[in-house]
């Protein structure tokens, strides 16, 4: 059994290597277009992305509000921070692609905590 895998693995090898060599330049092109590219517009980085942020808090998780938002379906990030000696762990829910998207998040999640407010970038 183990000397049929073999016979398959050094086919393979071997018309991979056919393969390489008849189509070198093609595959050389290929290559270089491929380490070439650059990243797609499209793509988003988390600096680039909008969030809501929806609680600060310094002393306990915020567990059932973390529970409520993600009840109802949106997608939510915890995020430490440091100001000076104090942590705070900020609950953020998003990312939104556009400005207005998160604004028009921020309209509906406002009547249930309204102290939201729209931040850029957070999630690191």
């Amino acid at each position: 059994m183990q000397t049929r895998y073999l016979f398959v693995l050094l086919l393979y090898i071997g018309t991979y290597t056919q393969l390489q060599a008849a189509h070198k330049d093609t595959i050389d092109t290929m290559v270089e277009a491929f380490l070439n590219q650059k990243q797609t517009p499209d793509i988003k980085t988390h600096k680039q992305m909008w969030y809501v942020q929806v609680g600060a808090f310094t002393q306990k998780e915020p567990s059932s509000l973390l529970r409520k938002l993600q009840k109802k379906g949106y997608e939510t990030i915890q995020k430490s921070v440091f100001r000076g000696e104090k942590r705070y762990t900020i609950l953020l829910v998003g990312g939104y692609d556009t400005k207005q998207a998160a604004k028009e998040e921020l309209k509906i999640l406002k009547r249930y905590i309204p102290g939201a407010f729209i931040v850029r970038g957070a999630k690191e």
